[in-house]
């Protein structure tokens, strides 16, 4: 082996150790904000930016705006839940998700400011492009 070949030879394995490091699974959190304008329905969709191994755990809570009356008989309340999954498949038996559709439910006055914070967590792949 010549002096350039085993320079190639080193690049190559470097660049293998680098891209087998880049997509190492380890913990991830996914947080997030979305302001509620109004009592009501509403959905948004969340897209991770990492590739969960498998099923994240989601939580959520809501926190009222300032100058948003609370009236005694109609306290606001507010739910959210993942009603949808955004998945990559790879074959033969992985499954990475990647994004989830919240859909979100508040009550109390109409015009109530409600924030909903969430996060995602669990073990992920560090580099998405897989």
């Amino acid at each position: 082996m010549n002096l350039n070949q085993f320079r190639q030879a080193y690049n190559n394995e470097r660049t293998r150790v680098h891209d087998l490091n880049s997509v190492a699974a380890s913990y991830a959190e996914v947080p997030g904000r979305v302001m509620i304008n109004a009592a009501g329905e509403a959905y948004v969709d969340v897209n991770f930016g990492v590739k969960f191994t498998s099923l994240p755990y989601f939580k959520s809570g809501f926190e009222m705006q300032e100058g948003s009356g609370i009236i005694s008989g109609q306290m606001p309340t507010g739910e959210a839940y993942v009603a949808e999954w955004k998945t990559t498949e790879r074959l033969p038996f992985s499954v990475f998700y990647s994004g989830a559709r919240i859909h979100i439910v508040t009550t109390g006055l109409f015009y109530q400011k409600m924030l909903l914070n969430y996060s995602f967590t669990g073990t992920a792949l560090s580099n998405p492009s897989i």
